[in-house]
């Protein structure tokens, strides 16, 4: 999926895949303070899509 069909609000699954990580590294990461925390809409959760790209944009790259 490109990023031009994403929607601007992702679900766990979409983010995980998203960002490159696994489901349960997601909520540590997010508990940990190190990834941007999800948006309530009603009972679900939603990752705002263009705040996932700054923290992507912020990773050091290991070489």
């Amino acid at each position: 999926m490109s990023n031009t069909q994403l929607p601007a609000l992702l679900a766990a699954k979409e983010t995980a895949a998203y960002s490159g990580l696994a489901y349960s590294s997601l909520y540590q990461l997010v508990a940990d303070g190190e990834f941007p925390k999800p948006r309530k809409i009603g009972k679900r959760s939603r990752w705002v899509r263009a705040e996932i790209d700054q923290w992507i944009a912020g990773l050091e790259v290991a070489l």
